[in-house]
């Protein structure tokens, strides 16, 4: 009776089975070195595993290391989102021509109550973004 293999045990004997250029690319490392770009351009690997056969085996033998498998989705998703920009933190600005809007409003005479019900926003927001506006748009002096 033999002895069972780990999980990580089944995933190190299957990447040991693969060139090296394969292995990093399988563990989402695209630092290649010289010889292992060469290697890699040289081979016809692109040529007979056009399924993916090879990294979904690789795959399913990572999905039953929990700790490998969490790390190679960080990885995944630190790939898939290094290009896209961060999210702006806080409330959007108000656009320029809605803040023009309010200060005419306000500059027609109109109070905060009244500017309220015609743009139909609470008085609460009328205030906030005359404020707002105030500052982005500083007044003309005369």
């Amino acid at each position: 009776m033999g002895c069972a293999k780990s999980p990580e045990d089944e995933v190190n004997e299957f990447l040991a089975t693969q060139p090296s250029w394969l292995q990093k690319f399988l563990q989402l490392d695209f630092s290649l070195s010289r010889e292992e770009l060469s290697a890699w351009q040289q081979s016809e690997w692109w040529w007979k595993d056009t399924e993916g056969k090879v990294e979904n085996e690789y795959l399913r033998l990572l999905q039953r290391c929990p700790a490998k498998w969490r790390e190679y989705r960080e990885r995944k998703k630190k790939l898939a989102l290094r290009d896209v920009p961060p999210a702006r933190r806080g409330r959007p600005e108000t656009p320029l021509n809605e803040l023009t809007d309010l200060l005419a409003l306000k500059e027609q005479g109109l109070n905060q109550k009244r500017i309220a019900k015609r743009l139909t926003l609470t008085r609460e927001a009328v205030r906030k973004r005359l404020k707002a506006a105030e500052k982005r748009m500083p007044r003309e002096k005369p």
